[in-house]
């Protein structure tokens, strides 16, 4: 929601003065207005003034912009508050708290830059205020006045982010009148609004301590008492124009008001801020506890001045040197102290997260990076290098850590930083075209993995290894799988796997499975998984048959109506519903199907989506996007950089927004800034924070301009720190079509740069955008910046003790004892006795603590916006059977120098749908153009040919055939045949990890390459797998290192079981004892028994009749088959790629060959027959395509992640990783089970273990 409404203000003017208006804050847009807005409104209807959400709001919009600090500059401070004080001073009475707190922080500014400004003091005096000082006969004259007393207390920091008088303001009262009254004659411009009695004394004060007049001129208007408490009072107060801060070359010369104390004690103690901050991990403050100890610098001085007089001195304290460091300077006399806090210098620190850790590079007070210093982390010491980084290692306790940094002299400073743990993240986006999920056909997956790492994006090189599994499901429910594995993933380009897409295909499954080292867990090894599922063919489990298709065709949406083999449904009555993106309601309308089954829509400027509803019932419904870019949310820039936003769209206020903004609202409108330049939005921008909305993509994104120097790929200033990007974003400026060739330009090309073209003949259900879009980096950091004022706190009473230590140390000497002398007594006389009497010191104050802002971390970073978008379904995916050719996928290509690519047309084919999507790590562009009609080619799926005669019966058998060595199979018709050969334990392996996606059992993928292992290999995978399963497969299948390793290492086992006694060889008689045999599983007792041919016969009848007693589960049954059958559906298998061969020359000769003709869409027959041409014309155009701009013609990978750190930082010394718990140890018979599950129980009797019990066990 934006503001840029013509005549919004005017509307909203209308709509406040109806009767059911309830004010203005009653819409979300009343506090988007800009100030501008707000200032006509409130002429436009003047009684705004009187509503608080208005100035609320109103106020919001004087505050300065998001760089710059009220904390950190005066100047900003004072403008401020000018703006705000101009403005409360036309608000009527009812906002007196308002008025009262923007006064009293004005005056209280003013005060501090020694400006004090008297009309200013009257107008704060003149606001009624609940105070014990005021004249109360002044509530009585002006009891309108007094409707609306100020409260004090009240907390405006949500509109002015300045704290309240929470305290009162008696004392900054009486510091204003103490300064005027000094020259004044009488009272009379105070006295209306102070009580008489408080002002007589304030006047009195003034003129006494300031030395106007005679004291007795001026103590009638005190009580001798009050005059003598004046008189005897100590003052040792800091004068508040004293600096905030002091520069490493500046002289520290500190201001103090003094009255009553004739001997002044300046100590001046420096801390050891790296011992301080390690022992007690907060901030020095004036609170620090320093009695008794010896001060590094001291020096004495006397004044001769009348007790009730007030002086200011200036004391230039030589104690403290030109370098960096914090001393507390202390002011002692007549028994007060004054305490100032004096900082030099504060290092700073940046930091952002490596594979190795969190790299921290430290900063001096020039923003540069500090040789020579450390980072302590409770008692750990880090190092830096010689250009000030250092690596944090990853934490197991993981959050914001308060941390010390050092520089080379131990000047330390205290700093927040967010230590992350080693958390691993694998995503995929991964993108497979719906058409290509044909059976048969040729799928082409692009993967864009990213890889972070505690929320960062890191290079992909940090992987062990990845692995690529497809897993299918057809619609009878049989499961493939496939495996690719050892991926060479890249951050410049896409991975592409071409695979046969299976027969009659229902689901597909995609996983990336990568494993990464966590160092900090011990270098473990864990596996990172991200899966995406792809739909196909949902329609074909229904009882429709037929469906609705979108296309795009030379600009115009077009509505097709097909039957299963992409016949027209002619004259059929669909009801079409809009959604308009500006409108709420939608428009519904009923159109019938011409005779090519099509409804021909327009080109539907402004719908954002369609309804198309069959008289079926069943619908579908398509959100169309057309060009699109993502963006990032913070975009930070310096002042004298551009703002460059790539953009698809014009440079209107319909579909463009720019606002200044401060605290969060808008301030005004910055549009007129704003040009478009070659797909880019471009801008000069003031230092401040801005919002740029792109309302058709309804995108936000914030911008943060800043004023200030730039070192470290950071811009610093007095109100914050922002990283820079370290690249602009590549953009795809346009792209456009003519007869020959498909034009893409690119603007902001570099390396990194790369470009997918896709064609398609429909709407993708699939969309590349939503899959491989977005922008992999995280957000820059921002942060608040490096402010550690100077502190000073006054009026501190010593104790008893510590005024008598004082005292005694500078007090004059005298030779003896100072006990008091005894008297000359003639008759003593014992009148009672004594006892040793008490005497309770008075206790010293402390010294009050003023707060000190800590160090904040900065922010974290945040990631871009995902933009979803595709089909939203209602029947189910669309079949795409009917299709004769794959769509066009040409991924990874790099434009020329100049920015372009050049596409022929006849790479195209048979697609008119031509969809660009540009990629960088930045974030993504897409961009489509539609073609005229193509001819798309389809394949027949009727039975023609092959159909089964009807007068005939057949059937459909499911054989398994046992080949030996030289034996054969012919197949006759393989088209319509299935087979798979399992002729390795790979593709058994395969198998069983189709059927149950175990974790062990991938675990134990090794064995199927056991021949191929090196002995040291062997050794390492048995040391650690070492189990009766893979004892038994070695004694199998490697009866060398069996006899070798295996055997002796079973000999030394404690306990032996009986398959431990089995593998050596020992005698087995005592397992036929009923104890013993009841425990053995099935597979034991077959073991056990195959020595003896009876009881093997027995053992195998008992084995047969348990099973006759079992129904057979049919249903498993298919499934085992199926997929075993179905094994190789992806072509990577032999049975696999023959199938594939013959499947995909009977689709070309289906689709040559098809005599119908379903209108301008599709093929009819004199087409047709030059298919052959233009497919050998879209092999030529799709090879040169290739050749000129595929990123395979990359010399090396340039890596947009890759960490830049020396071998020094890559040596990390680990954090402290608590020791594990004591664990309890137990022999592991079979894998991982615990000796109480090893029964009968742990293996099913099935057909299998029948059939060995039939056959024996032997080797191999």
């Amino acid at each position: 929601m934006t503001p840029d409404l013509p005549r919004l203000v005017s509307l909203i003017h209308t709509d406040l003065k109806s009767k059911e208006s309830k004010g203005f804050g009653e819409f979300r847009i009343h506090r988007l207005l800009t100030k501008a807005q707000l200032e006509e409104l409130l002429a436009l209807k003047a009684d705004m003034i009187n509503s608080a959400a208005f100035v609320e709001t109103y106020l919001t919009r004087l505050l300065p912009n998001a760089d710059e600090s009220m904390a950190a500059s005066q100047s900003v401070r004072e403008a401020y508050l000018t703006r705000a004080e101009r403005f409360v001073a036309t608000l009527p009475a009812s906002f007196n708290s308002l008025k009262v707190h923007i006064l009293y922080q004005r005056l209280s500014h003013d005060r501090m830059r020694g400006k004090e400004n008297e009309k200013r003091f009257l107008d704060y005096l003149a606001l009624p205020r609940n105070v014990s000082y005021l004249n109360p006969k002044w509530r009585e004259k002006e009891p309108v006045l007094w409707r609306h007393p100020a409260d004090l207390g009240r907390d405006y920091r949500k509109v002015t982010t300045l704290p309240s008088a929470q305290g009162g303001d008696e004392p900054l009262v009486k510091s204003y009148l103490l300064k005027f009254l000094k020259d004044d004659r009488d009272t009379t411009k105070f006295s209306p609004y102070l009580g008489e009695n408080w002002l007589r004394r304030v006047f009195a004060e003034s003129k006494i301590t300031n030395g106007i007049g005679k004291p007795s001129d001026w103590a009638a208007l005190l009580s001798p008492s009050e005059f003598q408490a004046l008189k005897d009072r100590v003052e040792i107060e800091f004068n508040a124009m004293n600096q905030e801060t002091y520069a490493i070359d500046d002289d520290v010369i500190l201001k103090m008001h003094l009255k009553n104390v004739p001997k002044l004690i300046v100590k001046v103690f420096e801390i050891n801020t790296l011992n301080y901050y390690r022992s007690l991990g907060n901030e020095v403050s004036t609170d620090i506890d320093l009695d008794g100890l010896v001060a590094n610098f001291r020096e004495s001085h006397e004044f001769d001045a009348a007790p009730q007089l007030k002086t200011e001195k200036d004391f230039k304290i030589s104690g403290i040197p030109n370098r960096r460091g914090l001393w507390v300077v202390e002011f002692i006399g007549g028994g007060k102290s004054s305490r100032a806090i004096i900082r030099k210098g504060a290092l700073g620190l940046i930091n952002r997260t490596v594979p190795q850790g969190e790299l921290v590079t430290i900063l001096d007070e020039a923003n540069q990076p500090l040789k020579g210093a450390a980072l302590w982390i409770g008692k750990n010491q880090y190092e830096s290098d010689k250009s000030g980084r250092l690596v944090l290692p990853f934490s197991n306790s993981p959050g914001i850590r308060s941390v010390v940094i050092q520089d080379s002299s131990g000047y330390a400073t205290m700093a927040k930083l967010a230590l992350p743990r080693e958390e691993y993240r694998i995503t995929a986006g991964m993108h497979l075209d719906q058409e290509s999920l044909r059976s048969g056909g040729k799928g082409r997956l692009i993967l864009r993995p990213t890889l972070e790492v505690a929320g960062q994006t890191i290079s992909l090189s940090e992987i062990e290894s990845a692995a690529l599994e497809l897993k299918s499901t057809d619609l009878e429910g049989f499961p493939a799988r496939m495996s690719v594995e050892n991926l060479k993933l890249m951050g410049d380009r896409e991975f592409v796997h071409e695979f046969r897409v299976p027969d009659r295909l229902a689901n597909l499954v995609a996983t990336l499975r990568v494993k990464m080292k966590v160092v900090s867990r011990g270098s473990e090894i864990v596996e990172l998984t991200d899966s995406r599922s792809f739909k196909a063919n949902e329609v074909l489990k229904s009882d429709l048959v037929g469906d609705l298709y979108l296309s795009k065709i030379d600009g115009k949406y077009r509505i097709e109506s097909f039957g299963r083999n992409a016949e027209p449904i002619a004259g059929q009555n669909l009801n079409v519903i809009f959604n308009h993106q500006a409108f709420k309601n939608q428009r519904k309308t009923t159109l019938k199907t011409t005779q090519r089954g099509s409804l021909d829509l327009g080109a539907l400027i402004g719908i954002s989506s369609l309804t198309v509803q069959a008289p079926s019932g069943k619908s579908r419904t398509w959100i169309l996007r057309n060009d699109r870019r993502d963006q990032i949310e913070n975009v930070t820039l310096s002042e004298n950089q551009e703002l460059k936003v790539p953009f698809v769209g014009s440079l209107n206020r319909r579909e463009v927004a720019l606002y200044s903004l401060q605290f969060g609202g808008f301030v005004a409108d910055e549009f007129s800034r704003l040009k478009l330049i070659d797909g880019f939005l471009v801008a000069t921008l003031s230092p401040g924070d801005y919002r740029l909305i792109l309302k058709p993509s309804d995108q936000s994104i914030k911008v943060l301009v800043g004023s200030g120097m730039v070192s470290q790929g950071y811009l610093f200033n007095s109100a914050r720190m922002l990283e820079l990007p370290a690249r602009q974003a590549s953009h795809l400026k346009s792209v456009k079509a003519n007869d020959k060739t498909l034009e893409v330009e690119v603007s902001g090309l570099d390396p990194l740069t790369r470009v997918h073209v896709m064609a398609t003949r429909f709407i993708p259900e699939n969309d590349p955008f939503a899959a491989l879009g977005g922008s992999q980096r995280v957000g820059l950091r921002t942060g608040m910046a490096r402010f550690l004022p100077s502190l000073y706190i006054s009026g501190r009473n010593l104790g008893d003790e510590l005024r008598y230590i004082l005292e005694r140390r500078d007090a004059q000497k005298f030779p003896g004892n100072m006990l008091s002398r005894p008297e000359l007594l003639l008759n003593p006389w014992a009148v009672r006795d004594t006892e040793s009497g008490g005497e309770l010191l008075r206790a010293g104050d402390k010294f009050n603590r003023k707060p000190v802002l800590a160090a904040a971390p900065g922010a974290p970073r945040r990631s871009a916006k995902k933009v979803i978008g595709g089909l939203a379904r209602s029947i189910g995916s669309s079949s795409y059977e009917f299709l004769g050719r794959s769509p066009v996928v040409i991924p990874n290509l790099i434009p020329n120098k100049n920015g372009r690519i050049s596409v022929k047309i006849d790479a195209f084919g048979d697609r008119q749908h031509v969809h660009v999507l540009l990629v960088d790590p930045e974030g993504s562009t897409y961009r489509s153009v539609s073609l005229p009609d193509a001819k798309t080619k389809i394949r027949d799926l009727r039975l023609l040919t092959n159909a089964l005669d009807p007068k005939r019966h057949f059937t459909e058998q499911e054989q398994v055939t046992i080949l030996k060595k030289g034996n054969t199979l012919k197949i006759p018709d393989l088209l319509n045949s299935a087979f798979e050969i399992y002729d390795h334990l790979g593709s058994v392996h395969r198998y069983f990890l189709t059927l149950k996606n175990d974790t062990t059992l991938r675990e134990f993928s090794f064995i199927a390459e056991w021949d191929s292992l090196a002995v040291e290999e062997k050794q390492s995978k048995y040391s650690k797998y070492a189990c009766h399963e893979l004892s038994f497969f070695i004694s199998r299948k490697d009866p060398v290192f069996f006899k070798e390793v295996v055997r002796p290492h079973l000999a030394n086992k404690k306990d032996l079981t009986f398959m431990d006694d089995y593998l050596l060889g020992n005698p087995l008689p005592k397992y036929y004892q009923s104890f013993e045999y009841a425990r053995l599983n099935v597979v034991e007792r077959i073991l056990l028994a195959q020595s003896d041919r009876e009881r093997m016969a027995a053992l195998s009848l008992d084995l047969e009749n348990r099973l006759a007693l079992r129904p057979p589960n049919l249903d498993s049954t298919k499934l085992w088959f199926g997929a075993a059958v179905g094994g190789g559906a992806f072509g990577n298998t032999y049975a696999g790629e023959k199938l594939g061969i013959v499947a995909e020359a009977d689709g070309i000769a289906a689709s040559n060959s098809v005599n119908l003709s379903f209108g301008n869409s599709f093929s009819d027959a004199s087409v047709s027959k030059s298919a052959g041409k233009q497919l050998k014309k879209q092999e030529s155009a799709l090879t040169e395509v290739e050749s000129k701009y595929s990123a395979r013609k990359r010399q090396a990978e340039v890596d947009p992640f890759a960490a830049d750190l020396n071998q020094a930082l890559q040596q990390v010394k680990q954090a402290y990783r608590a020791l594990e718990r004591t664990k309890e140890w137990a022999e592991d018979n079979y894998y991982h089970l615990p000796q109480s599950d090893q029964t009968y129980e742990l293996v099913s009797e099935n057909r299998f273990w029948l059939d060995l019990a039939r056959h024996g066990v032997g080797p191999g």
